[in-house]
């Protein structure tokens, strides 16, 4: 693997409408993000980058010859061993093209939710005893393939936290990224899957 100078992210965006929340918690620990469209990644690759992120968002998943180039990063970063999360629709995305399924839900998941359920410990889950998140898709991830470990699911048994076997790649149905301290909201401790994700891309 090529030597990155400095902490450099790939942000790999699917017209996501919450990107800068993601790329202001990477901003924060020092990363230089590079944000760029999901159809726009024609000779990128992803060893230049200490970390990579499929974001959130909304564009056609089966069959799709734009996301080519995107798979292929993906597949870098699976046999590379370069860390990789994909976000909510990022996410469907990588469970799909490794074998998955992804499903419409019978009811759109949006809100603060707390019924989430460990499968399998993981570091990237450490410090939180009960994981509060933002879940916002109207599609859910069904199945992993068998390169895949399932971390935690929901308690319709939609897969919300899965890791590859054999590399740091892991996918998150709900935005770790976002938060709602509000007064009169829930508050969401899911910025901790985030913190703990870039401690295992130092490892």
């Amino acid at each position: 693997m090529k030597t990155r100078k400095g902490k450099k992210a790939l942000v790999i965006n699917h017209n996501c409408s919450v990107i800068k929340e993601l790329i202001d918690l990477l901003n924060l620990e020092g990363y230089s993000s590079l944000k760029l469209s999901y159809n726009k990644l024609r000779g990128v690759k992803a060893e230049n980058f200490n970390v990579v992120f499929s974001a959130g968002g909304k564009t056609k998943i089966t069959n799709s010859t734009e996301l080519k180039d995107e798979l292929r990063i993906w597949k870098e970063c699976q046999e590379k061993d370069i860390p990789l999360m994909g976000i909510c629709h990022g996410a469907q995305i990588g469970a799909y093209y490794s074998g998955g399924k992804y499903s419409k839900l019978r009811v759109a998941r949006k809100g603060i939710f707390d019924d989430y359920k460990v499968k399998k410990d993981d570091p990237i889950l450490k410090g939180i005893k009960k994981l509060v998140a933002i879940d916002w898709h109207e599609y859910g991830i069904n199945s992993v393939g068998k390169k895949w470990d399932i971390i935690m699911t929901d308690s319709t048994g939609e897969i919300q936290i899965a890791k590859h076997k054999n590399s740091r790649v892991y996918l998150i149905q709900f935005h770790p990224e976002l938060k709602r301290p509000k007064k009169g909201k829930q508050k969401t401790n899911a910025e901790l899957i985030i913190n703990n994700f870039l401690k295992i891309v130092k490892e």
